[in-house]
This record gives C-alpha cells, structure tokens and sequence, in this order.
C-alpha cells in the first residue's frame, strides 16, 4: 500500500464540514470537482480521476452514494495514493479512500449534535452505544442534513441527505473478535444547492 495519508476528522469537523466530498477537499494532492449544478462530483488523486478510478470504502464495504456520503460518528479518513489494484480491484487506478468508523465499546455513551445555518440549513447527528453484556456490544449512529436552495428557497431546490450505521461487536476473548456492521442511506439533491450536492 502506497502513500496512506490520515485526514484530521476533528479539523473537518470544526470546519462545519461533512460530506466526504468537502471533507477531501482540505487533503494535499486530492481535487473534488464537479461537472455543473447538480452533478455529482468527482474525486481526483495526484491528478487522475476519471470515471471509477477513485474507490471510496466504509470498513471495506464500497460507498454506494461515493464523495456525498456523510462522515458521521468516524475514526479516521485514509487516502491511498496512487494505484491500489492489487489490493481492491482495477477501479483503483488514482487511489482509494477508505472511512474507518468507530466500533462499538464496552461504556454506554449517547451524543447528539444540533447546527443550522444559512439557506434553512438544518443538520442533526445522534449515537447511542450499549454494552449488550460481556463481549457484546451495539452501536448505533445516524446524520440527517437538509438545505434549501440558493435561488429558489422551497424544494424545488436544495438537498435532503439521511444516512444510518448499525454496528454489532462480538468480543468473547482475546483470540476472537468479529464485527457486524449495516448501513443505509438515502439522498436526494435539486439543484442550485450551495456547494453543489
């Protein structure tokens, strides 16, 4: 593996950035660049990018919405430069970005986060964390995010974007340890949305 680079998930996070997209953006040799309103964007490592050369993986598990994902509840960002093939395929060819997520913990932890802005923005974050009983635990996590449009202020433009994790630890011992994670999400984008969606 080549050129794996950390991305500072707290900087992100005081930056009010968090999508995967924005997020990429603040990483030295990584471009995020859209072709029009509305469009999806495009990841480009060290300058390459076309379609599919870029993979982006949630714990080894492909991103079906790619660089709109939300980087909810994370551990860390990594980017590997250059090709990856030999370890994830030949879609690999500019790198691959791979989210970590947090694992569940032996401690009960619960957290939510409330921010608004401009636009009629509106984005709300929850986790809930159980120990279920020794060497068992749950965790649970969840982002929602809404804005209207820059023209138009009603739905005929913005973004609505909603993504859950559910993730199962099972740790009896040492010598074993396996996890079970599920995730969904939906997205819908209209463009004009500040940013692009």
């Amino acid at each position: 593996v080549t050129g794996v680079q950390t991305c500072a998930l707290p900087i992100s996070k005081q930056s009010g950035k968090v999508r995967l997209g924005d997020i990429l953006e603040m990483v030295p040799s990584v471009s995020v660049l859209q072709q029009g309103a509305g469009a999806a964007r495009s990841f480009f490592i060290r300058g390459v990018g076309v379609a599919g050369a870029v993979v982006s993986l949630e714990d080894g598990i492909a991103i079906t919405e790619g660089n709109n994902a939300a980087a909810f509840d994370t551990a860390r960002i990594e980017v590997l430069r250059g090709p990856q093939s030999t370890l994830y395929g030949k879609g690999a060819l500019a790198g691959m970005v791979n989210v970590i997520t947090n694992d569940p913990t032996d401690k009960y932890e619960a957290k939510t986060s409330l921010e608004g802005g401009s636009y009629n923005h509106i984005q709300i974050e929850a986790l809930f964390n159980v120990p279920l009983s020794d060497g068992l635990a749950i965790r649970l996590s969840g982002v929602t995010q809404q804005r209207t449009g820059a023209i138009n202020p009603n739905k005929s433009s913005g973004d609505d974007y909603t993504a859950l994790r559910g993730k199962l630890l099972i740790h009896p011992s040492e010598a074993f340890r396996r996890r079970h994670a599920c995730r969904g999400a939906r997205a819908t984008c209209i463009a004009p949305a500040p940013g692009g969606c």
